[in-house]
């Protein structure tokens, strides 16, 4: 009986290391593909100066991050994205110029 629950307590403990092995490799593919969704829209926003990108903290498993431009005549462009973490898609998107 005493060895049948160390066992069970052994099979337990190696479940929990590959789920958390698991979650680990899906959340490492969620930021790849959102590190890809970044580096594209820098390239597809020629128009100005990068001036750099900034993320708020998750909230609901939606990634909000933004990436700042100068344009031509000084004015500073801001493009905000949500991204679902799950799927590492954007679910929504703004874009705005500051005063």
């Amino acid at each position: 009986m005493r060895y049948s629950l160390t066992a069970i307590g052994l099979l337990l403990s190696m479940k929990t290391i590959a789920d958390l092995h698991k979650d680990y490799q899906k959340n490492q593919t969620a930021e790849r593909s959102l590190s890809q969704i970044i580096s594209d829209q820098r390239k597809l926003s020629g128009n100005g100066t990068y001036l750099g990108s900034w993320q708020v903290a998750d909230s609901d498993g939606q990634y909000h991050f933004g990436l700042n431009y100068r344009n031509a005549d000084g004015q500073v462009l801001v493009n905000e994205y949500w991204a679902d973490r799950q799927s590492g898609t954007i679910s929504n998107q703004r874009a705005y110029a500051l005063k």
